[in-house]
């Protein structure tokens, strides 16, 4: 099964000057469960966001690249094998309205090769409530 785990911690606000166009701040490492000795990931595209009347928050990323864990501003796609197996993936802000710790909703596309279908790609998805915690409690 894949899913974000239920409750994701945001990281720490950049220092102001710190961020750039190409590499924009990690604001929230997004992770859950995944069964990696049944499937390997190929792909992986995350979304977290939060609905405001005004203006919604975002942060997202995607995979890219030959080795397919590379992302696309950096860093890289972890796979840990089980039991329990995880995913773990650094989320950047997209928009001028940052994450704040409350309710939000995560969603994710991926392609994986089950190892029971002999190597055939499957395109999952999933999407759920989550709840966003700050670092500083």
């Amino acid at each position: 099964m894949l899913k974000f785990d239920d409750e994701l911690e945001l990281e720490e606000p950049p220092s102001p000057g710190t961020e750039t166009h190409d590499h924009p701040p990690v604001v929230l490492v997004a992770e859950g469960p995944f069964e990696g000795k049944k499937a390997d990931m190929v792909e992986l595209c995350a979304w977290v966001y939060q609905r405001d009347n005004e203006n919604d928050a975002a942060a997202t990323e995607m995979t890219t690249g030959d080795e397919h864990h590379e992302l696309t501003h950096g860093g890289h796609l972890e796979v840990v094998e089980g039991p329990p197996g995880r995913w773990k993936m650094q989320l950047r802000q997209v928009g001028d309205k940052p994450l704040e710790a409350g309710d939000a909703f995560g969603v994710a596309v991926a392609m994986i090769r089950p190892a029971k279908e002999g190597g055939r790609q499957r395109v999952v998805w999933w999407g759920h409530p989550i709840h966003l915690i700050s670092k500083r409690r």
